[in-house]
């Protein structure tokens, strides 16, 4: 059985930032999204990356070791 992704979310600190990364190192085009903020990213009307940005208040609360204590894929299909 073949796996596919079909949608991605990713919480981020600068969705501007990061949309234009992933636009130059893979190709993915920015697609207009109906939720202030959040950024969807697609690659030949495929798969989509969604940037959610994270509130700088926020941010300032996480904590991320160095290098991080693990890694995860989490399905919520």
């Amino acid at each position: 059985m073949a796996v596919s992704l079909q949608h991605l979310l990713v919480f981020v600190a600068d969705a501007d930032r990061v949309a234009a990364f992933y636009a130059r190192a893979l190709g993915l085009t920015a697609a207009p999204s109906a939720v202030t903020g959040l950024v969807h990213l697609h690659a030949a009307g495929q798969a989509v990356l969604a940037l959610h940005p994270v509130p700088a208040e926020v941010i300032g609360e996480i904590a991320v070791p160095s290098p991080p204590m693990s890694v995860g894929l989490f399905d919520h299909a």
